[in-house]
C-alpha cells in the first residue's frame, strides 16, 4: 500500500504544504508545528524564530506563508532551507530534490515560469532515481511540472504531464481521495484550455461528486470544482448558467481563506467577466477593480495574474465605450505579460488581438494590423490552427484585411491557411 511522504501531501494542496524528508515524516517538534498550523493571523508565523530550524521547519513556514499568500517570505523560506538540505545531505539527494520543488511551487505562483521549470528539471531526476516512476511521490513532480507547462502555454506537455499524474494517483489511491480529485481538476482545467469542454466538464463533475463525499460542500477544495465548473461554461458563452457556480465558489473561497487572498481575486475576476458578460456594467466593474486590488497588494504588479485582470478589465471597459482606460489597461498588460511570461505566451497573443480590436474601433487601422497578425503568428505556434482563440483572432485579422487592405498579400496568405471562410 502506498503512503505519501510530508513532501507530496503538502504539494498536493495548491500544490499547497511543502515537503519533508524523502518518504519519511519529517522529524520536528509537534509543538512548532502546532505553532505553525494554529496561526490565527497572516503575520504570526513571521514571529516565530528560524535562525535554528531544519529544512522540514523551515518548509513549514513557508507553506504558512503561502497559505496566507505571502510569495516573498514563502519565497525566502524555502531558498533558506534548500541552502540548509545541500549543506546537510547533497545536491543529489532527495530530501534536496523536495526542497527544489517547494521552491518551485513559489516561482509558478508569483509568475516565474522558466525559473520554476528549471528547478523541477533538477530536481526530477533525483526524484525518479528515489522513487520510480509509478509511485505517487514522484507524480507531485510530474503534477507541478505540468502546471508549469501549462501557465507557460505548452499544452500538449502539460496534458502528458497532468495525465500520468492523474492516473498515477487514481491507481495508487482509487478516485474518492484528495490526491486524485486535485489531479483531475488540474486536468480538467488543461482540458478547458484546449477546447475540449466536454471532457472537461464530465471530469470536474466527478471531481466535484467526489470532494464533497470527501470533504462536504464547504471546503476550499470542493470550490475549485466549483468554479472551475463554472468558468467551462463561462467559456462556452453559458454565463447564466454559470454564475451561480461562480457565486458560490466565491463564498467559499471568501469564508475558508479570507477576502485578501489571492484566491479569492481569481474568483472576484472569474464572476466579474461572467456578470460583463450580462451586461451588468456597474458591478462588473466594481468585482474587477477589487480584483486587482488584492491582486496588487498580495502579488505585486509584476505578475502575470495582475495583467490577466488588467486586461479583463481593459475589454469591460472597451464594452462601455471608455476607449482611453482601456488602450491603458490593455498595453500595461502587455507590459506585464512580457516581463513575466514572455511575448511567444498565448495571453501576450489574446491581448495583442484584444487591444487591436479597440484600435479597429476606433479606425485606427494601421495601428491593428501588426497586432492582428503578430497574435495570430503566436497562436499558430502555441496553440495550432483549430484553436478557438487561433481561429477568433485569425477571422478579426483577415477581417480588418477585407474592409481595408483588400489587395495586401496577407489577406491570400491567410485565406491559405485558414481557409475563404475565415471571417466571414
Amino acid at each position: 500500500m502506498y503512503r505519501l511522504s510530508f513532501f507530496s501531501l503538502s504539494l498536493i494542496a495548491v500544490t499547497s504544504l511543502p515537503i519533508g524528508a524523502h518518504g519519511q515524516a519529517p522529524q520536528i517538534d509537534i509543538n512548532f508545528y502546532i505553532q505553525i498550523a494554529q496561526a490565527t493571523s497572516e503575520n504570526s508565523f513571521k514571529r516565530i524564530p528560524h535562525d535554528d530550524k531544519s529544512p522540514s521547519e523551515l518548509s513549514l513556514m513557508g507553506a504558512d506563508a503561502l497559505r496566507h499568500g505571502d510569495f516573498d517570505t514563502a519565497e525566502k523560506l524555502f531558498r533558506k532551507a534548500i541552502q540548509l538540505a545541500e549543506a546537510k545531505v547533497g545536491a543529489s539527494r532527495l530530501e534536496y530534490a523536495e526542497m527544489l520543488a517547494n521552491l518551485a511551487n513559489v516561482l509558478r505562483g508569483r509568475g516565474r515560469y522558466v525559473q520554476a521549470e528549471a528547478l523541477l528539471q533538477k530536481a526530477m531526476p533525483i526524484a525518479k532515481s528515489e522513487h520510480g516512476e509509478t509511485h505517487p511521490n514522484f507524480a507531485v513532480y510530474l503534477s507541478l511540472l505540468g502546471l508549469v507547462q501549462m501557465a507557460m502555454g505548452h499544452f500538449e506537455e502539460a496534458e502528458f504531464y497532468l495525465s500520468k499524474a492523474m492516473r498515477n494517483s487514481s491507481d495508487a489511491f482509487g478516485h474518492r481521495n484528495l490526491t486524485t480529485i486535485k489531479r483531475t481538476i488540474n486536468l480538467a482545467a488543461l482540458l478547458a484550455k484546449t477546447d475540449r469542454h466536454s471532457e472537461a466538464e464530465a471530469l470536474l463533475a466527478t471531481a466535484f461528486t467526489n470532494s464533497v463525499a470527501l470533504l462536504g460542500e464547504q471546503h476550499p477544495d470542493t470550490a475549485i470544482a466549483i468554479n472551475n465548473y463554472g468558468s467551462v461554461l463561462q467559456q462556452q458563452g453559458k454565463h447564466k448558467e454559470a454564475e451561480p457556480f461562480l457565486r458560490r465558489a466565491l463564498q467559499i473561497t471568501g469564508s475558508a481563506l479570507g477576502e485578501t487572498h489571492p484566491t479569492y481575486a481569481n474568483r472576484l475576476n472569474n464572476l466579474a467577466n461572467t456578470l460583463g458578460a450580462l451586461s451588468r456594467w456597474p458591478e462588473a466593474e466594481a468585482l474587477f477593480r477589487k480584483s486587482l486590488e488584492i491582486t496588487k497588494a498580495r502579488l505585486g504588479e509584476d505578475h502575470p495574474k495582475f495583467a490577466k485582470f488588467l486586461n479583463n478589465l481593459a475589454i469591460h471597459l472597451r464594452r462601455m465605450d471608455r476607449s482611453v482606460e482601456a488602450e491603458r489597461f490593455f498595453r500595461k498588460a502587455l507590459e506585464t505579460y512580457g516581463i513575466t511570461v514572455g511575448k511567444i505566451h498565448p495571453d501576450y497573443a489574446d491581448t495583442l488581438n484584444n487591444l487591436a480590436v479597440l484600435l479597429n474601433d476606433l479606425k485606427r487601422f494601421d495601428e491593428a494590423r501588426p497586432l492582428y497578425e503578430e497574435a495570430v503568428r503566436i497562436d499558430l505556434e502555441r496553440l495550432g490552427l483549430n484553436h478557438q482563440y487561433t481561429r477568433i483572432h485569425a477571422g478579426n485579422y483577415a477581417r480588418l484585411l477585407r474592409l481595408h487592405f483588400p489587395d495586401d498579400q496577407a489577406l491570400i496568405r491567410l485565406e491559405t491557411v485558414f481557409g475563404d471562410e475565415i471571417g466571414k
